[in-house]
């Protein structure tokens, strides 16, 4: 009863009220085009329960505009299209807008509902999306007399207009808010027909529906003479499959509703629903998080029915970080790795997708099976993404079915990313706990402590073990590349050079993986400056006036230059011949092409690190690898050059001490043999047995 309470004076004091709306956050979209009318619809349902009102009543009309426009549809058949909707009106028969209610109405963020779940400023979202609101309220006044009060809501610094009171004509309690002068941005957003309305407002009014707390909610459509009892729509099509399952996250309780909706009016995703305060506040659409789920494509339960998935979240957690525009949660939506064991949406996003795909799991399981088993033979393969099985599995098995192995691999290299970010995340957090000598630290978060250095092992493990199939894959493309093709033609040099180094790069150009140098020695791979078929005359920090290309020049640490660090330096030339090459031209001979390179590397100028030309140390050796088949061509060369022939008769060694050159000239042969070795005990851990280099 309204009593001696008067009537505010001052509306909504001391605020700017047009900053205030344009402070309240909704944006234009599905989900939030009818925020306001559930606004209204919460007011009256908050008026019936104040009220105790046994038959509480709430209608909703829909008015639309008086012309129609004409579609065209699949097939060339045309019918009218639903007219816009422009006004909705929303009656009850709830307590009204007493002084009370219309004092807390008047006021900006009041706690008057507060105990019920409102954040006392639903109604800026009125004027947000509709050109005003115009309120009439028949209510009992406090001699217990029945009066009217009517005014209008608008966006202005003085938003009550054409106020009145008196006396009412009235029975009954019955008071119509009329949302009108639907925005453009808004209206266009919005559902259109009266079917797919009702049942929106039945998804964000649920929990009052499984309840049975739900007064009887009407929607009319005025034009179209449609007339829907939501409750009846509820229980035919809705309540007698639903199912519920309680869980907690981080020691948060947690509520799911499985819903399973046969008869929708429009062809929904698969939704979850996360709730606050009895309310619908987020949407999040499955497709795509669950594999087993295709958009806008029913579930098949038996022969003659099929549902649409919808699942409601409740939590007090929700309820206590619901914003204040109540369209979203003040939570982390993704967490950084920390100890302090906060919340996240995505932890109990992953939470929530863990029980649908196990309500869902009898409908699905062919699918689920068929997924799980592809995906896991993938991983299997590529060795690299085997941490996430342990650590990701849930995320891993949701990647959705029938994806190209292209496509699946990029999904599994975003999760494998992410699992390198955290762990590194990690260990920057404990190595800063532990230097300010905090010891009892990790004994506190021993369990996340050990996973982290489980986490750490196994990412290093199976680094490896990708790097160990990549060495394998590489010695199967050099022996395959080495071989005469089909036809009888053997591969070019350039084929042969680009499996150890990229042509036309140099150190920090070339990706790691396309840097192969490990076949003909280990040490190859560590180096200050390499440059893979560039002018001599290009080359950094060295001046060197030549044009020719040694096909790999390899400077070791700036130890070269004539100055007391000098005693472990080092310069490689690497030549590479095609397989199997007869034919070789005067000037080809690769044993005085390396002599040649050394003579002109040791006669230019390097630069210091001041930026200074010194000399290079005349004393630097140079030592040149020639990879190449044994023709009769390369054994008369080597013999002209006093090479020692290897003992199993695949190479060539010696020193030119005029030239100061140490060459060896390798087979293809004795190259993949030796690289094999060195890696057997590898390869064997693994089981990447080769076929004998010898067939």
């Amino acid at each position: 009863m309204s009593g001696s309470v008067k009537i505010k004076e001052k509306y909504f004091e001391g605020i700017d009220f047009t900053q205030r709306v344009n402070n309240f956050t909704l944006k234009p979209s599905p989900d939030n085009s009818l925020i306001p009318l559930f606004e209204a619809i919460s007011n009256s349902i908050h008026s019936i329960e104040e009220a105790q009102e046994s038959s509480g009543e709430v209608v909703i009309y829909i008015n639309r505009t008086e012309y129609a426009q004409l579609l065209l549809e699949e097939g060339g058949a045309t019918e009218r299209a639903k007219k816009p909707i422009i006004d909705f009106s929303i009656k009850d028969n709830g307590v009204g807008f007493d002084n009370n209610h219309f004092n807390a109405f008047v006021t900006s963020d009041t706690s008057f509902k507060l105990k019920k779940g409102g954040k006392g400023i639903g109604r800026f979202s009125w004027v947000k999306a509709f050109s005003n609101a115009s309120i009439e309220s028949v209510f009992i006044d406090g001699d217990g007399k029945l009066s009217k009060r009517t005014f209008d809501f608008v966006y202005a610094n003085d938003p009550i207009r054409n106020f009145r009171t008196g006396k009412a004509e009235a029975t009954s309690r019955e008071t119509i808010i009329r949302l009108q002068g639907y925005k453009k941005n808004f209206r266009e957003k919005a559902p259109k027909s009266a079917d797919t309305i009702a049942r929106r407002i039945i998804e964000h009014f649920l929990f009052l529906f499984l309840k049975d707390k739900a007064p009887t909610i009407t929607v009319i459509d005025t034009c179209y003479g449609d007339s829907i009892v939501l409750n009846d729509l509820f229980s035919s099509g809705i309540k007698a499959d639903f199912e519920t399952k309680k869980f907690s996250v981080k020691g948060e309780a947690f509520r799911l509703e499985h819903l399973k909706l046969y008869s929708p009016s429009e062809q929904p995703d698969h939704r979850i629903h996360l709730c606050g305060q009895d309310r619908e506040v987020e949407q999040v659409s499955l497709p795509g998080k669950l594999n087993f789920l295709k958009s806008k494509t029913r579930i098949q339960e038996s022969e003659d029915k099929a549902f649409i998935y919808m699942g409601y979240v409740s939590s007090p957690y929700l309820d206590e970080n619901l914003n204040p525009a109540r369209t979203g949660f003040e939570i982390y939506d993704k967490q950084a790795p920390s100890f302090f064991d906060e919340l996240s949406k995505s932890e109990i996003l992953d939470a929530v997708l863990l029980h649908v795909e196990n309500f869902l799991k009898e409908y699905v399981e062919k699918t689920i099976t068929q997924n799980k088993a592809r995906i896991k033979k993938y991983i299997e393969s590529h060795y690299k993404y085997r941490p996430l099985l342990e650590f990701m599995s849930e995320r891993v098995y949701r990647i959705k079915p029938n994806l190209s192995d292209v496509e699946l691999d990029i999904e599994l290299h975003k999760l494998y990313s992410e699992l390198e970010l955290d762990f590194k995340q990690r260990q920057e957090q404990y190595v800063s706990q532990t230097s300010l000598g905090n010891s009892s630290f990790v004994e506190k978060r021993k369990k996340k402590y050990d996973e982290f250095l489980r986490m750490g092992n196994e990412l290093g493990k199976y680094k490896l073990a990708e790097y160990v199939v990549h060495r394998k894959a590489i010695l199967d493309l050099l022996r395959a590349k080495r071989g005469a093709s089909d036809s009888g033609k053997y591969n070019l040099e350039k084929d042969i050079h680009e499996i150890f180094y990229p042509m036309q790069r140099t150190t920090n150009s070339a990706f790691w993986e396309n840097r192969n140098l490990w076949i003909i020695d280990e040490k190859l791979s560590y180096h200050q400056y390499l440059a893979s078929d560039k002018e001599m005359s290009s080359y950094d920090g060295i001046d060197v006036g030549s044009i020719d290309r040694p096909d790999i020049a390899i400077f070791d640490n700036n130890h070269i230059f004539s100055d007391s660090k000098s005693s472990h330096s080092s310069v490689v030339i690497i030549e590479f011949k095609r397989p199997m090459r007869e034919g070789y031209k005067r000037g080809e001979n690769p044993i005085e092409k390396a002599y040649d390179y050394s003579e002109k590397i040791r006669e230019g100028k390097a630069k210091d690190t001041d930026g200074v030309y010194i000399n290079i140390n005349p004393n630097t050796p140079v030592y040149s690898y020639i990879i190449c088949d044994l023709t009769p061509t390369i054994r008369r060369w080597a013999d002209t050059a006093d090479l020692t022939e290897a003992p199993n008769n695949d190479g060539y060694f010696g020193y030119n001490s005029k030239f100061k050159v140490f060459v060896e000239i390798m087979s293809f042969n004795k190259l993949l043999q030796d690289a094999e070795k060195r890696n057997k005990v590898l390869f064997d851990q693994l089981s990447l047995n080769s076929p004998s280099l010898h067939d």
